[in-house]
């Protein structure tokens, strides 16, 4: 994902969760973008039922962007803790050093999608900073394609570093893993405001892949 202007209106960002009529839209688009590419899943109805079981995990916290009604975009993630999937496939690649470094008081950084027509306007730089925002982890981990260029250089823009080269699961093609530390900025309180989308690309302002 790769970002050049910033939209002059941005799509509201509303809460995604387990109940939101939203959670549905965006399974849609995810399965849209990426089918079973990206994690295995053999239907749409699994990866529901995986968007579903994620929203229940503690720290979860997710938006979508909603203009006219339609999902544009969306991100979530959640705690990263021993017996989950995830964290448990990230800790036998890193290494207990690492694992305790990056893995110990971890936001995992799960998924961020934006539909081709919306991209390159600033809205994927928006979800990401949305959701890091007020969290009070330390650390922040994702996962993303070897050759997924521009989401690489998205993330590097805001703050991401390779951490580890060549993480493979269950077949998929090859991911690095990154991984951010987090700051007393990221940890202020969400505003009130968020869902009032303003033309700026970063939520502060108008008061932000991978996974099991």
């Amino acid at each position: 994902m790769c970002e050049a202007a910033e939209r002059e209106h941005m799509p509201d960002l509303i809460p995604l969760s387990r109940r939101s009529p939203a959670l549905d839209a965006a399974v849609s688009l995810y399965w849209e973008l990426y089918g079973d590419a990206e994690r295995g899943w053999g239907s749409r109805v699994e990866a529901a039922t995986q968007f579903e079981r994620h929203a229940e995990y503690p720290g979860y916290r997710g938006f979508a962007a909603v203009e006219a009604d339609e999902v544009l975009g969306f991100v979530y993630g959640y705690t990263s803790a021993p017996g989950q999937f995830y964290h448990d496939q990230l800790a036998a690649t890193l290494g207990p050093d690492r694992t305790s470094e990056w893995l110990g008081d971890c936001f995992e950084f799960v998924e961020l999608a934006v539909a081709d027509d919306a991209r390159r306007q600033g809205l994927g730089t928006d979800l990401h900073d949305t959701v890091l925002d007020g969290l009070v982890h330390e650390t922040s981990v994702l996962t993303t394609g070897v050759e997924n260029e521009p989401a690489r250089r998205l993330y590097e823009r805001n703050g991401w570093r390779t951490i580890h080269d060549s993480f493979e699961l269950n077949g998929t093609n090859p991911m690095v893993v990154m991984g951010r530390e987090l700051s007393e900025e990221d940890a202020r309180p969400l505003a009130e405001t968020v869902g009032t989308a303003g033309p700026s690309g970063s939520p502060s302002d108008r008061r932000r892949s991978g996974g099991d």
